[in-house]
């Protein structure tokens, strides 16, 4: 049911301003102008005897609610009003203030018992719009100059730009925004280094639920456990990862980016859950394998006449040109645990030592390489030119 202040601004707003109807006379402009307070007073009455008066909670909710739904209506009613002049353009400008005042009012008050999914007066979220975005520009340059990943960094600019283009959204999105934004900035104090990592902390206690972040946080893993080649390793990287999301609180919706995605917590222990079922599998595997030949000896392992550097880089390039498909960190293991290259004896190949040996090659061994392709070349032609 709208109350008297709901009525008359419905009225006046819809009715007697409308540009179908006739021009208001100075008369009534002045009339209307000195109702102004009273509609204002009565909005703010209503407010108090919604919040502390004898109505269940959720009943004052609804209430307030309803008024700033009304007001927002109002607002961009007037909004989209053709621009008036002289005195009508006054008075628009007195009813906006009057309209703008009552939401004030209730953000400043009684902003807890408000829902933040509502859409904002399109007045007030342009200016706040701009407020972020113009805020973004100068985030993004502190955000560099502290060697933010380029790719989280691009996560997290890509919620606070296009905002005006979009034309409109809710006082939560405005406010997480605004709260995020203060946020990042604590970050890019003292002397320069690598925030990257205390950016992701950020995002994940903010409840930072977008898509892209989730997707980030996902590849994070992956890309780690990639490095770690014993199973011993891997565990703990996925046990770390499960004491730190469940660290992290769900909350209230509402304390999350995007109010009607699930929080993160959840998503990211699921994952990481998932992970763990796969890897207990697989070592159940190893382990069963193990019971079924207790007799095995030390494996075999092929001799090669070429140092590890070479290895390395030639089984690399299989992988490149796609010959093997296999994933790297299994790949490596394989390796260590299977080839003997000069002067290692029977030994593992030391994983670390080929790992770095994978990922830097340096001319010389690309040289060695090539000779040995070029060997292979040459026996091919000699076969079959």
């Amino acid at each position: 049911m709208k109350t008297y202040t709901e009525n008359a601004f419905h009225r006046l707003l819809l009715v007697v301003m409308s540009p179908r109807e006739q021009a208001m006379s100075d008369a009534e402009i002045e009339q209307w102008i000195i109702q102004l307070p009273e509609i204002k007073e009565l909005s703010i009455d209503m407010m108090r005897r919604a919040v502390f008066g004898s109505f269940p909670a959720k009943l004052s909710r609804r209430h307030l609610t309803q008024l700033r739904k009304e007001c927002t209506l109002m607002l961009d009613t007037l909004y989209r009003y053709p621009a008036s002049a002289g005195r009508m353009q006054e008075f628009s400008q007195m009813v906006s203030n009057c309209l703008l005042q009552i939401l004030e009012f209730q953000e400043l008050h009684y902003a807890e018992n408000l829902d933040g999914n509502i859409t904002m007066p399109i007045v007030l979220f342009n200016k706040a719009a701009q407020k972020v975005e113009e805020k973004t520009v100068l985030l993004v340059t502190a955000m560099s100059r502290y060697n933010v990943d380029k790719q989280l960094q691009a996560i997290v600019v890509t919620k606070m730009t296009g905002l005006l283009k979009r034309g409109s959204g809710s006082w939560h999105q405005i406010r997480y925004l605004e709260k995020l934004q203060v946020g990042i900035t604590g970050l890019c104090v003292g002397l320069v280094a690598n925030i990257t990592e205390q950016l992701r902390s950020l995002l994940l206690r903010r409840n930072f639920n977008t898509l892209g972040f989730i997707t980030y946080c996902k590849s994070r893993i992956e890309e780690e456990m990639a490095e770690k080649y014993k199973i011993d390793e891997q565990y703990d990287c996925l046990y770390h990862y499960l004491l730190e999301f469940n660290c992290l609180s769900s909350g209230h919706k509402l304390d999350r980016y995007d109010p009607s995605q699930a929080s993160l917590k959840p998503v990211l222990l699921q994952y990481v859950k998932s992970l763990l079922n796969i890897a207990n599998k697989r070592n159940l595997v190893v382990t069963q394998n193990k019971a079924a030949n207790p007799g095995v000896v030390t494996p075999y392992r092929l001799p090669m006449s070429i140092s590890v550097d070479a290895l390395a880089y030639l089984i690399k390039l299989l992988v490149m040109t796609n010959v093997i498909t296999a994933v790297k960190a299994d790949l490596l293991l394989f390796i260590s645990r299977n080839f003997k290259t000069p002067g290692v004896g029977d030994a593992d190949l030391s994983l670390k030592s080929l790992d770095n040996k994978y990922r830097q090659v340096v001319k010389n061994t690309s040289i060695a390489v090539r000779s040995i392709l070029m060997k292979m070349l040459k026996q091919l032609d000699n076969e079959f030119g």
